[in-house]
């Protein structure tokens, strides 16, 4: 496994990191052993980056991870997030932000993450998230509580915003680093590379359009992005090729990435995970799902308050 540095943070994550929503019952219900054994393998196998939030499974993924990685901590690097707390529940007070880091550090059995991020601030007012969530970050960071600071989001101008406002170690997008939808490469990189804040990518996948079973009933793509990633799956299926393994051996391949974070729900997940890893993309399978989804391409759906980011 190749390990990447968090700016001058000393933070070194995995190029390969786990996506650990599905420890909260999001992408479909699994057995807490079935996800200790997701966990433990993927330590073994050297992918030690795993990021949730209070947000998965009304905080059961927290609580799940940190039961998974009771003496094995310092193996880990934790990445949580605060701000969002549920469906319509956000609350980007400064006072809140340290409130969820510190009932995230009781159910990750920790004192310290090594990433705090502030969770889909494109839900919060631009004045409050820029100035006193990001003051806040930077204080518990300061204070020990997180090695690095990051804000996600999945506008990419918001995200724009802030880094070229705020001084943070990394941001976190998801969805914009797909096989459906790649602006992050020119939407977003050259900003963060400009300002000195590392990248990571989440979702490769899409939130599972572009997984072989297909996304979950509550995925809010439009019809035609859906119906699109379905003809691509199929269209590998034909060639005897996963649309997943296609998507995500692309995706390991792009550049000025610092890690690629994928949902992992069983130990068999964290083996074919790897395998995408270090392979390459069929080259016709991948000519094919690309002509499936050509029509939809960056594609996507609405998030947050636009309006008021910008108008602000």
């Amino acid at each position: 496994m190749e390990y990447r540095a968090i700016g001058s943070t000393g933070v070194l994550v995995p190029v390969l990191g786990f996506g650990g929503a599905t420890l909260g019952n999001v992408y479909g219900a699994i057995e807490e052993a079935e996800a200790h054994r997701a966990v433990h393998a993927a330590l073994d196998a050297g992918i030690t980056l795993f990021d949730v939030s209070p947000y998965y499974g009304d905080r059961l993924a927290e609580a799940v991870l940190g039961r998974a990685l009771a003496g094995r901590r310092a193996e880990a690097v934790l990445a949580t997030k605060a701000g969002r707390n549920g469906p319509d529940d956000f609350n980007f007070g400064a006072s809140a932000i340290r409130r969820s880091l510190d009932g995230s550090l009781r159910r990750l059995g920790t004192e310290y993450v090594d990433i705090l991020f502030a969770h889909d601030i494109e839900f919060g007012l631009p004045a409050q998230v820029l100035d006193e969530t990001y003051e806040a970050l930077a204080a518990l960071k300061r204070e020990g509580k997180c090695r690095a600071i990051g804000m996600s989001a999945l506008p990419l101008s918001v995200l724009n915003r802030a880094i070229t406002t705020c001084k943070l170690d990394v941001i976190l997008s998801y969805c914009h680093g797909a096989l459906t939808d790649d602006s992050l490469l020119h939407a977003l990189l050259p900003v963060a590379q400009e300002c000195g804040t590392d990248v990571i990518n989440a979702s490769p996948l899409c939130m599972g359009l572009l997984s072989d079973a297909g996304p979950q009933s509550w995925h809010p793509a439009p019809a035609a992005l859906k119906a699109a990633c379905r003809e691509a799956a199929e269209a590998c299926a034909a060639l005897g090729q996963s649309i997943s393994r296609v998507s995500l051996s692309w995706a390991f391949q792009l550049e000025g990435i610092v890690s690629t974070l994928v949902g992992i729900k069983t130990a068999e997940e964290v083996a074919a995970n790897l395998e995408a890893y270090r392979s390459t993309p069929d080259p016709t399978a991948l000519g094919a799902a690309r002509a499936a989804l050509a029509a939809t391409h960056d594609l996507g759906w609405p998030s947050g308050d636009i309006a008021a980011w910008s108008a602000a």
